[in-house]
């Protein structure tokens, strides 16, 4: 069980029968907790948003950062 975890810290989510099932059978297979498997889960829809995030096109006051970064390094790059 992660550490922040613990019998006190706990709340109830509603959820159908069929998809308690379902992820009661994903947590079995990995033989881990739902508790676990609810919170992977969490991290891994947090990612997709970052992912579907960074892949909307770059607003204008984006790139001049990204440049202006790039050019520093660059500008401070020694010879190879």
């Amino acid at each position: 069980m992660p550490e922040s975890s613990t019998v006190r810290d706990t709340s109830t989510i509603r959820v159908s029968r069929r998809t308690h099932a379902q992820i009661r059978a994903l947590a079995d297979a990995e033989h881990i907790t739902l508790d676990e498997l609810l919170t992977r889960m969490a991290r891994s829809e947090r990612q997709r948003r970052i992912g579907n995030s960074l892949r909307q096109p770059l607003s204008g006051d984006d790139s001049a950062v990204l440049d202006a970064g790039a050019e520093t390094v660059i500008s401070h790059a020694g010879p190879w």
